[in-house]
């Protein structure tokens, strides 16, 4: 029906908003018409709503755009709702697997996603200099200065950024001897609350059993950020915290929540240096990248960090499985077919295509214990946790004042560390990966220049689990 642009979808569509009778006789004459078994009916009536949900979409995005400069915020409309731009789409390859408008089922999990995908977003990144060649197929530009170490993470096909690096910004010498002075402890608490299903009870264990910590970080000077995975967790920790110590504790909202007493908008975390608060109960990947929160000499507002949570994105989730679809054809393919008669090149978008197809179910198939999941995947999410982790110790490493206390990360969730060689070991999987990159001919040495006080800060902190 969707091939031959059937009038049969127009009719279901006219009618979908109607009456229930009407509905179900639309799709009985589809049923007659196409012989749909009766095991197949739901299946049937589902993507047909998909295929007229996609079709409403694409009109309400259009409309969404006339009204935006008027009623919206940028960031008030949801992606799924916002119509991509069109000079830039005319500019950005396709999706490998094909631009699509779809639903993943999860069984396990028992959850629908429904996604659209339109094209290789990196790409706005890399090939801008590809924009213009010259007669042997040069690129002229226009160049693009891209300066995240952050993105040159071999190995997480979501994170890294696949192009020679020309130059390293390093840090002064009396800046890197502070950051050295960093320390990452390991608080063997016994409460897991990543993989918990009852993640409430565990935090709030998690509030009580560790009170004296908190105490002691709000009486000492400079401010601590404790982390957690989502609004609601932050809601939790700060509620019970309160409650512990008596003492004012705030939290961070969406920007699109009303400002209460103790909570700070998103969009004001930068100039949150004239809020009063010793506590700050953030999650992880509102907060990871994008602010300087500092004070008035530009130094870091914070000097503690508390993990009550392993940062931790969902195998299977949508976004993630996109991302390292489009890394692993933009890193092993897609470059390929510099110099290469057009025969040769189409081969290789083929194989591109059969790999993107080939990645994607590969991921797709794993259950949801990571110990399971393919060695593809586990790489990707301990790279994508290592770059995770220190974006978020990121909010404490702007330095101005090397006299200041250097700042000290605590991981509280037992989820961190394993206790079986069967269960995943994020911390040593992530030591064994830096270990193993440092010792390659090819990018070791800039490896080790990026994350090696990510390292030794890890394993000085060993000596106080």
């Amino acid at each position: 029906m969707l091939q031959e642009r059937s009038k049969d979808l127009l009719n279901v569509a006219e009618v979908y908003t109607g009456e229930k009778r009407r509905i179900a006789e639309s799709y009985k004459k589809i049923f007659k018409k196409y012989n749909v078994k009766k095991e197949h009916y739901l299946a049937v009536q589902f993507l047909l709503a998909l295929a007229i949900t996609e079709k409403y979409l694409l009109s309400l995005q259009y409309e969404l755009e006339e009204m935006q400069e008027d009623l919206f915020k940028d960031s008030s409309i949801i992606n799924i709702f916002r119509k991509m731009n069109g000079e830039l789409a005319k500019l950005l390859p396709k999706a490998p697997a094909g631009n699509r408008f779809g639903f993943l089922y999860d069984s396990e999990e028992n959850s629908l996603q429904i996604f659209k995908q339109q094209a290789i977003g990196r790409s706005a990144m890399i090939d801008m200099p590809y924009l213009k060649i010259d007669k042997t197929g040069k690129p002229q530009g226009p160049n693009v200065l891209l300066l995240s170490g952050s993105s040159y993470s071999p190995g997480s096909n979501t994170h890294h950024i696949a192009r020679p690096v020309n130059y390293l910004l390093d840090a002064l010498d009396d800046v890197k001897l502070f950051i050295s002075k960093s320390k990452i402890i390991h608080v063997a608490t016994n409460i897991r609350v990543s993989g918990n299903l009852k993640k409430k009870e565990a935090l709030l264990k998690l509030c009580e059993s560790q009170e004296h910590l908190f105490l002691e970080a709000y009486q000492a000077q400079g401010r601590s950020l404790i982390i957690v995975n989502n609004y609601e967790q932050a809601h939790i920790v700060q509620k019970k915290l309160k409650e512990l110590l008596g003492i004012k504790v705030s939290r961070l909202i969406r920007d699109a929540d009303v400002e209460t007493e103790n909570t700070v908008q998103r969009s004001k975390l930068n100039s949150s240096k004239n809020l009063n608060y010793k506590i700050l109960v953030a999650p992880a990947t509102a907060i990871s990248r994008g602010f300087n929160i500092v004070n008035e000499e530009g130094h870091s507002l914070f000097n503690k960090m508390f993990f009550f949570v392993r940062p931790m994105s969902k195998p299977r989730e949508i976004g993630n499985v996109v991302s390292i679809v489009n890394g692993v054809v933009t890193e092993r393919r897609m470059y390929q077919n510099d110099g290469q008669e057009a025969t040769k090149m189409f081969e290789n978008l083929v194989k591109c295509q059969k790999e993107a197809y080939i990645t994607w179910n590969k991921i797709l198939r794993y259950s949801y214990g990571i110990e399971h999941t393919s060695e593809l995947e586990k790489t990707n999410i301990v790279v994508s946790r290592l770059i995770l982790l220190m974006q978020l110790m990121g909010r404490l490493l702007r330095v101005t004042d090397v006299q200041a206390t250097p700042p000290t990360i605590y991981l509280l969730d037992a989820a961190f560390k394993s206790k079986t060689n069967v269960q995943f070991d994020l911390l040593k999987e992530i030591e064994t990966y830096l270990e193993e990159e440092f010792t390659y001919q090819k990018d070791g040495e800039l490896m080790e220049k990026l994350y090696m006080p990510f390292l030794a800060g890890l394993k000085k902190g060993r000596e106080h689990v």
